[in-house]
């Protein structure tokens, strides 16, 4: 019988293989020579890969000819009868105690057009044999130009392997696989692991031969061991009853960018792998070894359980990424998850001398960096659990970042904490040790993260305070700021209190009283759609029942109306007379005219009470205009306040001066406290 049986045109087709996977065809060819060698209890086994390629076509960018065939030749036990049926099946079993899937072989037509195979082994009658054939994409015949010959001649013998040439590869396969050799070798490398960290491993050897006739090869086994390998060592764990083995590999390294990795096999191959930067923060560097070799750090991952879990085409693992409460046949499903974090633990303890190095000079450089610039923080370095997480070496923008981060998970953690020792057990009541230790560990972190947050609170009022300054002085050209730049400062221009967070405003500068206004308008004119209307440059609104009522439409009681100028104006008709202007937005508020955002009136109750606020320089014309509305002058002599009845307003000019140093001193006491007076 000559034909598989399947189709195979349908079975190539179905195989998912990324081009980046592309390299699975050469791997499975070379795993078929290590398995036939073994099977041969061949004293020393070789497997010879010899990479050819077509010089005529356009090379890649590179400039690397792209790889046309590429052969594999091995000692092994070669193409017996049993090996030949085995083959002849798809999804065979025969292989299935050393991870054989019965597919591979159908990797080779995924990438290459065909594969050339010529094999001598001894048969059952102890006789040699030469057996040809191709295998190509063909449902009629996959299986052609078959031809088994004999060689033996009175009991003469013959060296058995096998010759495997894969021919042609597929287009789409052909820029991600015809790489440098020595590029090429690295990856064998790297995906065979398993098999050359054992001493017993055949010789593995790439080859190619150049355009000018010269060759260039590389033996596996020597440069893994002399150019990749400085230590080896192993352990072991246990999950749910399941075993799982170890092998650490430390691997040389001249690169500045770390490779370290957990790679996770099944039946002696590299099946996947996990950056151990992304899980381990502190090993985003290459490490150094005792004798001044920079290393990487490989993790190799295996067990019986990763062998029942890995998909046909060995490409990836069929287990959850994340715990889950299923079982199959009685037994827990275990995800990748549960799987690494036990790697994680043991990879921590045979790196802990390199690690603790690499944690001491990021706790010095944290340190300074929150010392010197970042005082909100200085809290979060009792947690090293968290701070642990951080990257060495991070640039103080990224910091920033991450530090943002650390705080926010200690305030997630925080109220997992207070929902846990709220939702009180009978042994952790009041007054017990456990429940004593637990909320006195709770009240440390809550002081702690309202620390961070108080500093950071008061840091962002001081940087206010400074572009608030900055803005009141002169540009390079002598002029002053627009009142539009002030006024985004204070408050967002044409934005209401429901398009703005608490966070995102700065009324605290004129009043902090101001931050618990019911209702805000910025810049948008009294009343909705009519361009004419006036337009408050800030308008706030209270009402009695602030802390107990949600309702929109209630009578307020209290405005609050903030009109900036621009610093050192100096001219004010009587239209732009800044008193004048706050009593006509009173007279349209009253009569009515003021709208909200969404249409609704505005409505002041009859006491309704007036707080009206101008910012600005004080100038002559605005001397001469609070004195003509009766104002007085504030004993500092910056600012002008006074009482309206027939509004029933207060009515306060504060000069730019006034403001800032009256915010500098009310929030100089927290800048000293919290040790930022001169940051």
């Amino acid at each position: 019988m000559t034909l598989i049986k399947t189709n195979v045109v349908g079975k190539v087709r179905n195989i998912p293989l990324s081009q980046e996977k592309g390299i699975m065809a050469l791997h499975e060819a070379i795993v078929n020579s290590l398995h036939a060698i073994d099977d041969a209890k061949t004293m020393v086994g070789e497997v010879l890969i010899e990479v050819r390629r077509d010089f005529q076509a356009t090379p890649f960018a590179e400039g690397l000819s792209p790889i046309q065939d590429i052969v594999i030749k091995d000692n092994g036990v070669g193409f017996n009868n049993r090996n030949y049926k085995s083959f002849r099946e798809a999804e065979s079993t025969y292989k299935l105690k050393r991870g054989g899937k019965g597919v591979g072989r159908f990797l080779w037509l995924k990438v290459f057009d065909r594969a050339e195979v010529r094999s001598v082994f001894r048969n059952t009658d102890q006789k040699f044999y030469r057996r040809d054939f191709a295998f190509v994409l063909d449902n009629r015949a996959p299986l052609a130009d078959e031809r088994t010959v004999p060689l033996s001649i009175n009991g003469e013998t013959h060296p058995t392997g096998t010759t495997v040439k894969l021919c042609q590869l597929q287009d789409e396969y052909a820029e991600r696989l015809s790489l440098p050799l020595g590029e090429l070798a690295d990856l064998i490398i790297e995906h065979h692991l398993n098999f050359l960290v054992d001493e017993s491993c055949p010789h593995l050897v790439l080859r190619e031969q150049k355009a000018d006739g010269s060759t260039e090869e590389y033996d596996l086994n020597y440069r893994f061991r002399h150019e990749f390998l400085i230590e080896t060592d192993a352990d072991s764990f246990t999950l749910h009853n399941y075993p799982f083995e170890l092998a650490f590999l430390k691997v040389k390294s001249g690169s500045t960018k770390p490779r370290h990795a957990i790679l996770y096999c099944a039946d002696k191959r590299v099946v996947t792998s996990e950056a151990l930067a992304a899980i381990i923060p502190n090993l985003n560097q290459p490490l150094q070894h005792e004798n001044g070799e920079g290393f990487d750090f490989f993790t190799l991952v295996s067990g019986s359980y990763l062998d029942q879990h890995v998909n046909r085409e060995r490409t990836k693992l069929d287990i959850p990424s994340k715990p889950v409460t299923s079982q199959v046949l009685g037994k827990p499903l275990l995800s990748l998850a549960e799987i690494q974090e036990e790697t994680v633990q043991q990879i921590n303890q045979q790196l802990d001398g390199y690690l603790t190095e690499v944690r001491r000079e990021k706790q010095q450089y944290l340190q300074h960096y929150v010392n010197t610039q970042a005082p909100q923080y200085r809290t979060l370095l009792k947690y090293p659990h968290l701070i642990d997480r951080i990257k060495p070496g991070l640039p103080d923008d990224k910091l920033d970042i991450e530090l943002y981060k650390v705080r926010n998970e200690l305030i997630l953690e925080s109220k997992i904490e207070l929902n846990n020792i709220v939702a009180i057990q009978p042994d952790a009541l009041p007054g017990s040790e456990a429940y004593t230790e637990n909320f006195t560990h709770l009240l440390s972190k809550i002081t702690d993260t309202g620390q961070a947050s108080l500093v950071d609170y008061v840091l962002h009022r001081k940087m206010i305070l400074r572009l608030f300054e900055s803005v009141l002085t002169r540009d390079s050209e002598g002029n002053y700021a627009l009142e539009k730049q002030i006024h985004k400062i204070v408050f967002p221009m044409q934005k209401t209190s429901d398009e703005v967070d608490y966070e995102d405003h700065n009324l605290w500068l004129i009043d902090e009283r101001l931050a618990y206004h019911r209702f805000l308008q910025s810049d948008k004119p009294l009343s909705e759609g009519d361009k004419s209307s006036p337009r408050p440059d800030i308008l706030l609104s209270f009402d009695k029942a602030l802390l107990y009522t949600d309702a929109r439409a209630a009578p307020y009681d209290a405005f609050t109306i903030i009109e900036f100028k621009r610093p050192m104006r100096k001219e004010y008709t009587d239209e732009s007379d800044p008193v004048r202007q706050v009593l006509g937005y009173i007279d349209d508020i009253r009569a009515g005219d003021a709208r909200t955002e969404d249409g609704r009136p505005i409505i002041p109750t009859k006491s309704c009470k007036f707080y009206c606020y101008i910012i600005c320089d004080l100038t002559k014309n605005i001397h001469k205009q609070a004195r003509l509305a009766t104002l007085t002058l504030t004993p500092d002599e910056a600012g002008y306040f006074g009482f309206n009845p027939n509004y029933n307003a207060y009515i306060e000019i504060i000069s730019f001066d006034k403001l800032v140093g009256d915010s500098k001193q009310r929030n100089q006491i927290l800048f000293d406290k919290l040790g930022i007076a001169q940051a």
